[in-house]
């Protein structure tokens, strides 16, 4: 569980497919006088589906305190089925869901990825990059061969994800950014998600393309929202039941 840090606000953090630490090292640097960064990823040898994987993330996020979700490509889908898990569980809910280079769950098809997954690494990791999913420098990188299957996992729990077609929305504002030149959330479907909020919806583009949270960096934060938003009066408020896994 992540605990509450002095007086900042908390800023836990859902990477993309293969749990990339960058992201969260580049956001601790950049955030470090204005919020305490906490990345949050899943176990290496977990094995589950997308909404079991969304409600163990949910039992460790904060059960008090000032505190934003922000997740990145897969990771921004996972954020918000966090929230809907701690929504249905009574739980403490972040200030703010910001979604980034994310499509909207009922946009989402994982079809595009399940002709990938049982490929051999060489095979799927030119295919990614083909897409825009994966950086270039990954082929070549001496460590991939310690982040591939877990890529590989976290693209299982895209292909396999249904979205809830009833339990649909969560009641926190709704951030969806997404990158200029994104082709795999591109801007043009960023409004898809206002129908994901029961509170206010907001949108942005930055430049670049699918990886703009790290190459925007200082943009990025600039925009990054951390003041407490008055259409949300559930959140911040002391959890009366805490998530449970199952």
């Amino acid at each position: 569980m992540i605990t509450s840090v002095e007086h900042r606000p908390q800023v836990v953090l859902i990477p993309p497919a293969g749990g990339s630490a960058v992201l969260g090292r580049a956001w601790t640097e950049g955030l470090a006088d204005r919020a305490h960064v906490d990345l949050l990823r899943l176990p290496r040898l977990h094995d589950g589906s997308l909404m079991a994987s969304a409600r163990l993330l949910a039992a460790a996020t904060p059960r008090s305190g000032r505190w934003v979700l922000a997740g990145h490509s897969l990771g921004g889908l996972i954020a918000f089925e966090i929230v809907r898990a701690l929504q249905l569980a009574g739980g403490h809910l972040p200030e703010r869901l910001i979604v980034m280079g994310s499509q909207a769950p009922d946009m989402l098809s994982g079809r595009a990825f399940a002709a990938l997954v049982d490929l051999r690494d060489d095979a799927m990791l030119d295919a990614l990059v083909e897409m825009g999913a994966v950086d270039t420098a990954l082929r070549e990188h001496p460590m991939r061969k310690l982040f591939v299957p877990g890529l590989r996992r976290d693209l299982r729990l895209l292909v396999s994800y249904t979205p809830d077609p009833v339990n649909d929305s969560v009641g926190v504002p709704l951030h969806a950014w997404h990158g200029e030149h994104d082709r795999l959330a591109p801007p043009a479907r960023a409004a898809a998600w206002a129908r994901h909020t029961s509170v206010q919806f907001h949108t942005r583009t930055f430049a670049g393309g699918h990886f703009f949270p790290v190459e925007q960096l200082a943009d990025v934060l600039r925009a990054l929202p951390l003041t407490t938003p008055a259409e949300c009066p559930r959140c911040g408020v002391e959890a009366r039941i805490v998530p449970t896994i199952r």
